[in-house]
């Protein structure tokens, strides 16, 4: 079992160059089935989660090279439509291959996706709306079995405002015959970035990132596209908080200024001194910090789920009681229990987690998310003394150069293979 094994007590000092986002990289990949040509993907991050989607697309019959931070994907000879089983499991976002099957091919089978285990994600939502635009969709034996002869136009009104769904109907519906109205999508940052993808490669996709998303259908798209990927905003948030907690000092440059802003204001309102430039970030802490009060999760442009492991950190450092509400996912404080192997106080009732100031100590703990696996290695830079990390293959899916950025900012970090089970840790 792949683990790491942290000295931590170190500060974190100097600056580091953000990777490209997970979540945009993702759906634009699968996007590049639609125009039968060759797409040129600039910063994409180098993470286990692009190395599954581009598994994916070879699988299909893609030809995919990869140099550095630059994916091309040659769609031209995309003729197979089975998504297997093995590739499905590895990540949540292998659903979004779903729209572009059925955009180019009108046939797809898939199964249930995996990822990281935060509790119940249906596709019932992809579904339904892919229904709604003229889709026949059968499940057999937990397989999906999806054909659309002729695509229509159709009003969809999300009943949640789903990050996948919203992207799977912008990726079917680009070719469609129709006019497509998405109504409550999803507004996050990563909705807008696949609409410009599409849109530059000659798509017709209106108003991402607004309470209505509207496209109309087009004959065919250009050959060729080249997009280059925006930074990632929650890798970001990571080694904000590294920084602060661990009582250094941490530019970040690359940084996503308009997409952290409430972060940002969460790390202020606590008392960190925050300097922003054109595209950076600096932070460091002075003194205590103040609690942050009661932070709840929302769909954009509320609080981020995926910053608030590293909110709860942030609670062990400050005076007073902390509280996150989660309203996104119901397993999403399952990191809370693994981080008490730190001496952490965060106590999960209900929906809320209340994180109290405390001192962490050393130990060991299991990542079971990718969020919470790098909160738990924020737990272990900060603590005096030898930490390990188990599972950490839940890291390796969203970070790129993890251990290196660690290490270029003072840390002490090491990848190790223990044979022995880390199970009972936790």
């Amino acid at each position: 079992m792949n683990c790491y094994i942290i000295e931590g007590g170190r500060p974190l000092r100097g600056e580091i160059n953000l990777q490209g986002s997970k979540n945009s990289a993702l759906p634009i990949l699968a996007a590049t089935l639609l125009n039968r040509g060759v797409s040129v993907i600039e910063n994409c991050p180098d993470i286990k989660d692009v190395e599954t989607a581009t598994e994916i697309l070879k699988a299909l019959g893609c030809t995919v090279s990869k140099e550095k931070n630059r994916i091309t994907v040659d769609s031209s000879n995309c003729g197979k439509y089975i998504i297997k089983e093995e590739l499905m499991c590895k990540m949540r976002s292998s659903v979004m291959f779903l729209g572009g099957l059925l955009a180019v091919n009108k046939q797809a089978v898939i199964c249930y996706p995996g990822g990281c285990c935060l509790g119940e994600r249906p596709i019932d939502i992809h579904i339904s709306a892919l229904k709604a635009m003229g889709a026949s969709i059968y499940e057999i034996y937990g397989s999906f079995y999806c054909l659309l002869d002729k695509g229509k136009s159709a009003e969809i009104n999300l009943s949640y405002p789903s990050v996948g769904a919203t992207e799977n109907i912008m990726i079917c519906a680009t070719l469609s015959k129709g006019r497509v109205v998405i109504n409550n999508p999803a507004r996050e940052p990563e909705i807008v970035e696949l609409a410009n993808f599409i849109n530059k490669m000659g798509g017709n996709i209106k108003g991402a990132g607004t309470e209505k998303i509207i496209i109309k259908g087009v004959r065919k798209l250009k050959k060729y596209v080249s997009y280059t990927v925006e930074p990632d905003r929650i890798a970001c948030i990571t080694y904000m908080t590294y920084g602060v907690l661990t009582g250094g000092k941490v530019k970040i440059n690359n940084a996503p200024l308009t997409n952290i802003i409430n972060e940002l204001e969460a790390f202020s309102s606590m008392g960190c001194k925050i300097s922003l430039s054109e595209n950076s970030v600096e932070i460091e802490r002075e003194g205590k910090l103040n609690s942050f009060g009661k932070i709840t999760t929302m769909p954009y442009p509320g609080f981020p789920t995926d910053s608030q492991p590293f909110m709860c950190l942030m609670g062990t450092a400050c005076e007073g009681e902390s509280v996150i509400e989660e309203t996104v996912f119901e397993n999403r404080f399952v990191y809370a229990s693994e981080l008490r192997n730190f001496g952490i106080n965060a106590v999960c009732k209900d929906n809320k987690l209340y994180i109290s100031e405390c001192h962490i100590k050393n130990g060991k703990a299991y990542a079971c998310d990718l969020r919470g696996g790098a909160a738990l290695t924020g737990a272990a830079l900060m603590a005096e003394g030898e930490s390990r990390i188990y599972n950490i293959e839940h890291i390796d899916r969203g970070y790129e150069k993890f251990e290196e950025n660690i290490k270029s900012l003072g840390g002490k970090i090491t990848r190790y293979y223990e044979e022995e089970s880390a199970e009972g840790i936790g």
